[in-house]
Parts: structure tokens; sequence; C-alpha cells
């Protein structure tokens, strides 16, 4: 009966189903090296601080997490699935103490961590935060629109270094996974996916931080820039979490919904208190969308009759997203 449960999930995790080599080298195609500014569309994982480890024939990183991190990366998602959008850079973090480092019951031993095992993963980081510069010719009045720079959005809410100094003359003003005003670049200065506001589904919307009160100018000794820094983590934990729930939604991961033992929803999704807890968060009911969503989506009534599996937050995450098998 343990045994069940736990290959059931309701202890909150499951055994790990081991990745081949080969299996590994397929997946491991579309990760590049632990720079952010190699990511691209099509190739969007970097490994933060360690890749898993390889024994023998055998690679310690479970082959259902490889499914989901390629869903994230495809390109033909609905709208519904949670964003139009195909990313374009996703920090994965799988370190971690051999001993779990969330919360527990007291009640509870603690348990072997997700991540050492190698069932779970953290997403750290998630796309960009594109900035446009605005610069008007002293002499002549003429207005110009180029690319500035281009941050990771963290998803642990801590400042973001920037360096780069504002040209005379200019103004810089950013948004969430494109350039404002992009369209007004020379051709050739972007791809048009990155200068057109991405569609996202309606709940997600309600979070979106490219909103006008959201653009910020002076960058970077703007005060605000922090702080948008922070609501475009919100935005896109959430947007993360709504996509991986909606994983098994008939085109999103497949055309067909997925069902049975092809669902590959993760067993257990957790925020970080800082999002979950975040007024901004709160003020959209994004709480309890999440909680209903979760009833609907996990498997085995994960939600409602196990402790340890499901949508919860955590004091104690820092990291990012976390999701386990």
């Amino acid at each position: 009966m343990i045994g069940m449960a736990q290959n059931f999930g309701y202890t909150g995790t499951t055994p790990l189903r081991p990745m081949s080599v080969k299996e590994w080298n397929d997946f491991s195609s579309k990760v590049v090296a632990p720079s952010s500014a190699d990511a691209k569309k099509g190739k969007p994982y970097y490994f933060v601080d360690k890749t898993p480890e390889i024994k023998g024939e055998v690679v310690q990183f479970d082959s259902r997490l490889t499914k989901i991190f390629n869903y994230l990366a495809k390109a033909d998602k609905k709208q519904t699935c949670g964003t139009t959008k195909q990313h374009e850079s996703l920090g994965i973090s799988t370190e971690a103490p051999e001993i779990s480092d969330l919360s527990y019951p007291s009640t509870n031993a603690r348990s072997a961590s997700t991540l050492f095992r190698g069932v779970g993963v953290r997403v750290s980081s998630a796309d960009k935060m594109k900035c446009t510069k605005r610069c008007t010719d002293p002499a002549t009045g003429i207005v110009t629109y180029l690319p500035f720079a281009k941050f990771d959005i963290p998803l642990d809410g801590k400042p973001v270094t920037r360096t780069e100094p504002v040209p005379p003359n200019c103004v810089v003003y950013c948004a969430v996974d494109y350039y404002p005003d992009g369209h007004l670049f020379p051709p050739g200065m972007a791809d048009i996916d990155e200068i057109a506001q991405p569609q996202v589904a309606s709940i997600i919307a309600k979070l979106d931080p490219s909103r006008t009160s959201f653009i910020f100018y002076n960058y970077p000794t703007a005060d605000n820039f922090d702080d948008s820094m922070n609501q475009a983590g919100i935005y896109k934990t959430a947007q993360l979490a709504y996509e991986i729930m909606h994983t098994d939604d008939a085109g999103c991961d497949a055309k067909e919904k997925n069902t049975g033992n092809m669902k590959i929803i993760p067993y257990t999704v957790i925020f970080p208190e800082w999002v979950w807890s975040s007024s901004s968060f709160a003020d959209n009911n994004m709480t309890d969308f999440f909680k209903k969503l979760a009833e609907d989506v996990f498997p085995f009534y994960l939600q409602d009759e196990s402790p340890a599996a499901g949508i919860t937050h955590d004091p104690l995450l820092v990291i990012g997203l976390h999701l386990n098998y």
C-alpha cells in the first residue's frame, strides 16, 4: 500500500524515472551553456548551478521533467495554454542539499530532496525584460528608436544589476517579452515577435506588467526599476505555473488532450512565498484562482487528498518556481 501511494504521488513525490544517456543527449541538445546570453527560442534552457549527474548509462534526471520542458519550448501553443509566445530563456536550478530545504509538517521526518533525487527542478528565471532607447537629436529634433538592453527576469525577487549608461538625449523604457515601440526600429533591428506584445491567457493578463504604469524612464537610475522587475517576476511565475498546469489540455502539449498515463503535469507545484503573498497577486485573486485550478487539473485528486502534493507555497523556497513528480 505504501508503494502504491508513493507511485501515485500521495506522499508528494514518486520514484525516479531515470533517463538513458541517449535520451539525455536528445534533451541536452536544447540546453545551452550556463549563460543566459546563449539562450534563444528553441534552445531556451540553461542550468544555473549544476547539470544532472550521470551514473554509468543512467542520468539522474526524471524523464517526465524533460517532457515538461519540451512543452514549454514549443512555439505553437494556444493562448489558452498560457501564452502564444515561445519561451526564449529558462534558467533551471537543480542545486539542493540531500535533505529537503522546504517546509514540512512538524510531525513528519524530513524527506530526501526531490532535487537531489532528480525528480524535481526549479525554474529560477524566465524570459527577458527588453528595453528601448528613444533618442532625440538636439540639432534636428529627429527622434530615433533602437534596442537598448535585455535582462533575464529572475523569479527570486532579488534586485537586478544594470550597468549600461543611457546615452545623452535619450530615455529608456522597458517591457516584458518585447521591445516597447519596437515597430519604430529600423528594419532588421529585432525579430518580428520581439516588437509585439504577446497574447496571454486572460487571467494572466490581469498581472500584465507591460501596462503603461509599468514602463519606466530615466534608466538606469529610475527608482521603480527594481519594483518593475519584481512585478515582472510575479507575472512570469504565474504564467509558467499556468502553462504547466494546462500542459495536458488539448492544443497545449499535444493536439489531443493528454489522458491516463500520457498526462505529464507534475504532482507538485510550489510557489515562492514572496509571489504568493504579494499584494499584486492577492489583489487579483490569483491565489484563489490557482487553488481552484489545482482541484480541477491535478491527477488522483492530489489537491484534495494529499497534504504533500498539488499546489502550495513555501516560505523557505527562494529560488523560483518548484515542481516535482
